[in-house]
């Protein structure tokens, strides 16, 4: 339990908050090349990267490397919309999933956890913004060279 309170997504619950996460929590492993998240389709879950790494790509272009810690398919959370990337499986990968009918129950049925877990959600969304405008930047840089 102690790694999952290290986990971006789980940060700042308390012990007691951290127990009552894992009854909705199922863990998946996956093998090297296996995808995760398809683009075109409807994510799930959300994901925990908890052991190995997962690629996030579009149109075959590696666009970032998700390690242990980080989380993907919260944005299927908030709307209906479908991936616009596939999530691949770089290595053996064990992935912690919460399906998200389980997640919409759990906040809300806590609302102390609920606030905690969509704020960290946000956190963690606007990291991956600075990522992509990152990457985006280094590529316009690129093409100016």
């Amino acid at each position: 339990m102690n790694f999952l309170g290290e986990m971006a997504l789980f940060q700042d619950l308390s012990r007691v908050e951290l127990l009552r996460s894992l009854r909705v929590i199922y863990e998946h492993t996956y093998a090297p090349g296996e995808v995760v998240v398809r683009r075109g389709e409807r994510a799930d879950s959300i994901y925990i990267i908890a052991e190995g790494e997962c690629v996030v790509e579009r149109h075959g272009a590696e666009l970032t490397t998700l390690v242990p810690g980080e989380n993907f398919g919260e944005l299927s959370m908030l709307d209906d919309s479908v991936s616009s990337v596939d999530v691949i499986c770089k290595k053996d990968s064990i992935l912690m999933a919460i399906p998200l009918t389980n997640f919409q129950q759990l906040i809300r049925d806590d609302l102390e956890i609920g606030n905690k877990l969509m704020w960290n959600m946000l956190r963690q969304m606007g990291r991956n913004i600075e990522r992509m405008n990152d990457l985006a930047a280094d590529v316009l840089v690129g093409e100016e060279e």
